[in-house]
């Protein structure tokens, strides 16, 4: 997942096609700048092991790592090719592979936000509990004590009670391991990315 955009980036699209292992860049068929980054992403993941390595798994701290390190690649792609005249990027993104979860909400300005982004780890029961009578056809009859434990990203809060929610900061890292603990700390962030607008 991405929301956002990579700034100029017809500019540094070469540059990131450069960079992706030849399984990867294969599997890259459209033109859009998240295409792009998740494939920077896979690439760094798996050390550029290729399609070999897409079903091995790894740690949500290895996906975080993958993640900075395609973060990174694009701030010093644009750097290189554009130098001083580089724009901010909004890289809100998020990976999954169905049991671990990483996600960034990311912006290289001092002062501007990226675009919001919340976790919950509560929400799941209201959001099955959400249609009138108390409970739907979703929730099959469960008490809220039964659901399992979970982790919802979401750009807005998606129930009415706010307190469900949590802020992610900007460039901060939310990592969830297959216990379902959650571990939020800031993005290793390198203060030569600052960038204003051109």
């Amino acid at each position: 997942m991405h929301n956002g955009s990579v700034s100029s980036f017809t500019s540094i699209r070469r540059a990131i096609c450069d960079e992706l292992d030849l399984d990867t860049y294969a599997n890259v068929l459209g033109t859009t700048d998240s295409e792009h980054v998740s494939g920077l992403y896979i690439t760094y993941l798996t050390s550029g092991r290729g399609k070999a390595a897409w079903e091995e798994e790894y740690s949500a701290r290895d996906m975080a790592t993958a993640m900075t390190k395609a973060v990174s690649f694009v701030i010093a792609a644009q750097t290189k090719i554009l130098g001083k005249a580089r724009a901010p990027n909004s890289l809100n993104l998020a990976a999954t592979d169905g049991k671990r979860l990483v996600t960034f909400r990311f912006r290289n300005h001092s002062t501007e936000q990226p675009p919001s982004l919340y976790y919950s780890t509560t929400a799941g029961v209201s959001l099955n509990r959400k249609y009138e009578g108390g409970v739907n056809e979703a929730s099959n009859g469960l008490k809220a004590s039964e659901h399992g434990a979970h982790v919802i990203v979401a750009s807005e809060p998606t129930t009415y009670n706010e307190e469900e929610w949590n802020l992610i900061r900007k460039n901060e890292c939310v990592m969830v391991e297959t216990s379902g603990a959650v571990v939020v700390e800031a993005i290793k962030y390198e203060q030569d990315w600052d960038a204003q607008n051109a």
